[in-house]
Order: C-alpha cells, then structure tokens, then sequence
C-alpha cells in the first residue's frame, strides 16, 4: 500500500493526536469536522477493534488504522463489533484447530446477548426451524448462532470507510486533501460463510476483477482480518473483507449507474423452490465450499 500517508510497513497506521490540529480533521465515518474549535466530542478510534479478533492477535505490529472518530460513533461501532465477533468466532473453524482460540470464542459467546433472541446468550441462539411442505410434510433442521443480518452490513460500511479514506487521503489533516465514503455509494451485495466461499457468483464477481487495479490487499490479526479494495474507471470499485475466518462478505463503491456493469448477468446460485407454507413461499440451496484456488486476498498491490 505504498503512497498511504503515514504508512509504514509491520506498523499501524496512525491518524490520531491528542492535538485536534493534528489529528484526521474529518470523522471518517459521519463526515463531521473534529478539528480545532469543533465542539463535536471525539476520541480514538481503531478501524479493527483489538477485541473484534481473538486475544493477542494484534500485536504492535499488526496493521491497523488508528484515527480520531465521533464518540457517538465510535459507541455505535463498538456494539455491532462485538456482537459479530462473538457469533464469527464461535462459528470460526479456528476453534477447532486452536483450543485456546476456543476458550476465547466460547467466553465472548455466552457473555453477550443475541439482538435477534433477547435474554439469549449468542452460545444459546441455536437455530430451530421447521418446514412445512403443503399439508403432507414437515420437517426441521437445526442451524448454528447466525449474525444479525443488519448488523454485517453496517460494520461491512465502517471498515470499507476506512480504508477507503486510508487509499485515496492525500493528507487527513488538511480538510481538502481528505476523501471520505458516503452512504449513497456503498453498495452491499452478500455475506457467506465458509462452507459457501465457492459460491458461483462470489467466482464470477473475482473473476470480473482480476484485472481491476489492487489499491489495498491485507491480512492482519494472525489472519483473522483480511480485506480487499480494487477499482476499474469504468465500472467503480469492488471490496471485499473476511472476518474471522469464518465469514466473507462482498460489494462495490458505485456512482449512480455503475452497479449493474460487475454486480448484474451473475450465474444463478442453485435456489430451488420449496413451495407454499401458508401465506410464505419456501426456497433452499445448497451451499458450495471453495475448492478451486482461493484468489480473493491474493493479488500483490503496488
């Protein structure tokens, strides 16, 4: 990531002073101005919180991008964090080959509550599910802890802000020299875990960018954060972020009419119709682990 204002190889990235003047003058995340003389209360904030991945993965030189940020914010970001951390963990194939990596999944998952279940610890939020097939069959299937929905999304929205912010600021502490992401320009296309990283239509979308130029390829936290930014002048941008090795999820930075050039014509995921229960119709697919050459966090940026 070479030309980053203050990056250094094997060392974070360090927006933040105590001294507003000479801190980022703009909060990445809601675009509010935190310079001297704003009345905006704000602190330091950390793009990868250190508890989002396991215990002592990241170290003092694990990348990161360290900046100030809204307080209000900053409080916003922390509970999404910590509810995706504790459900990606404990769903992490990281517990089974790391028993200490285990203890800390398992920890998080009971101490905090599920959004979806109130009263319900992550660890207990086991999925029971029940299918009626017209009046004749019925049958049901239990599913592991799954993260909010709405959750992956906006957290998705906060680390793309970063880093995109991080690849295209000349100077976070001159006003005009900041670039900042707003919402109308993120777009969100899917998450899927690690049993559905062969997905047709995630291989098609890295397929379509291979030529793309790389802005930002990293892999930090021992692996339990990766994430990808690459653009085309003709179609936008496409990122990509992996958390806790368990969970991928893709989409795109698109003025208005570019969305349909990468993401449109994708191949059909394999959904097949279950029929009518009641008033709601019924649809399943099989899911498709990766077995060709994982290409997603690969490519060398210059």
């Amino acid at each position: 990531m070479n030309g980053i204002y203050k990056y250094k190889e094997n060392q974070p990235v360090v927006w933040f002073h105590k001294n507003k003047a000479k801190s980022n003058q703009w909060c990445i995340y809601c675009g509010n101005f935190l310079g001297e003389g704003s009345d905006r209360e704000s602190n330091k904030e950390h793009l990868i919180a250190r508890e989002f991945v396991p215990k002592g993965t990241m170290g003092d030189k694990a990348f990161n991008l360290i900046f100030r940020a809204c307080t209000e914010c900053n409080s916003k970001k922390a509970n999404v964090e910590r509810h995706i951390s504790s459900t990606t963990m404990i769903n992490s194939r990281a517990c089974a080959e790391n028993e200490e990596i285990q203890k800390i999944a398992k920890n998080k998952a009971e101490k905090d509550f599920h959004p979806d279940n109130p009263g319900k610890s992550v660890i207990e939020s086991i999925g029971e599910n029940k299918i009626n097939l017209g009046n004749i069959m019925q049958f049901g299937f239990i599913s592991p802890p799954q993260v909010n929905q709405n959750y992956i999304k906006e957290l998705s929205f906060r680390h793309i802000q970063g880093l995109f912010s991080l690849v295209t600021t000349k100077n976070p502490l001159v006003c005009e020299q900041t670039r900042l992401l707003p919402p109308n320009q993120f777009f969100f296309f899917g998450a899927y875990n690690e049993q559905d990283w062969g997905n047709p239509q995630i291989l098609e979308v890295i397929d379509r960018t291979e030529k793309w130029m790389c802005h930002c390829n990293l892999e930090t936290a021992d692996g339990f954060f990766k994430a990808t930014l690459k653009s085309s002048k003709e179609d936008g941008w496409f990122w990509a972020l992996e958390w806790n090795k368990y969970l991928r999820i893709i989409g795109g930075i698109f003025n208005s009419g570019k969305l349909q050039n990468l993401f449109s014509g994708l191949p059909d995921p394999g959904w097949k119709d279950l029929g009518m229960s009641g008033n709601v119709r019924t649809r399943c697919r099989e899911e498709t682990p990766l077995t060709a050459e994982d290409k997603l966090f690969t490519e060398k940026c210059t």
